[in-house]
């Protein structure tokens, strides 16, 4: 995850200048009633953040993906993965934090995540991290914003977000009405324009998208 100060690193407590998905995209989503999850980033995935060159000097961190604990599945998978790793003492730390039945523990182990130490669990199996850091510098009449993001900008495309609510089933076997997920389609440019709204009367998926975008939405 890719974050940028002109104060110094994030890591140091520095205030945040930009940061990929910060506050105004997620603004816009929950304008439209489709809000991302904190904590959801994709492993593998390009950020891309577009600077205006207000300052000489510009701090860029790169930090380690952890995936969400959110489950005791969660944590008995990884307590098993540092096992596997000969680290018997530190699973049996994750293994005391496993959720326990009405939340008991909830506030023990928000304040393990909120220092770090779930995190730093994680860190022990985690792979090593690779990344490639690109920076271009060009005149903004030059090289608008709509040659930086061509696919947000490039006329016909689409994109719809949707929130799935799903059923799921915890250790003791109870659904969690909770449980939800979040489908995110891309849909290219075609002969026929797509529309922002579905048509709900196109059935004829050969000229653009509607009738399998009207097909998900009612998924």
């Amino acid at each position: 995850h890719m974050k940028v100060s002109v104060y110094g690193c994030p890591s140091d407590g520095n205030l945040v200048t930009w940061e990929y998905m910060d506050e105004v995209m997620k603004n816009d989503l929950r304008a439209a009633d489709r809000p991302v999850p904190k904590d959801w980033e994709w492993p593998g995935d390009i950020e891309t953040l577009f600077l205006d060159v207000t300052h000489r000097t510009f701090y860029i961190e790169i930090s380690q993906y952890h995936w969400p604990m959110l489950y005791p599945s969660h944590f008995f998978d990884l307590a098993e993965q540092l096992r596997a790793g000969g680290y018997e003492d530190e699973a049996n730390t994750v293994t005391a934090l496993v959720p326990k039945p009405n939340r008991t523990n909830a506030v023990e182990i928000e304040e393990a995540k909120a220092s770090g130490l779930v995190g730093r669990m994680q860190d022990l199996v985690i792979p090593n991290a690779t990344f490639e850091l690109a920076a271009t510098l060009h005149q903004g009449e030059e090289v608008p914003r709509s040659k930086v993001y061509p696919i947000a900008f490039a006329e016909g495309w689409v994109k719809d977000i949707f929130y799935r609510k799903e059923i799921g089933r915890g250790v003791s076997f109870v659904p969690d009405v909770t449980a939800s997920y979040y489908q995110i389609v891309w849909w290219p440019p075609t002969r026929t324009p797509n529309d922002t709204v579905v048509d709900p009367t196109m059935v004829n998926i050969s000229q653009n998208f509607s009738g399998l975008r009207r097909l998900l939405e009612e998924g």
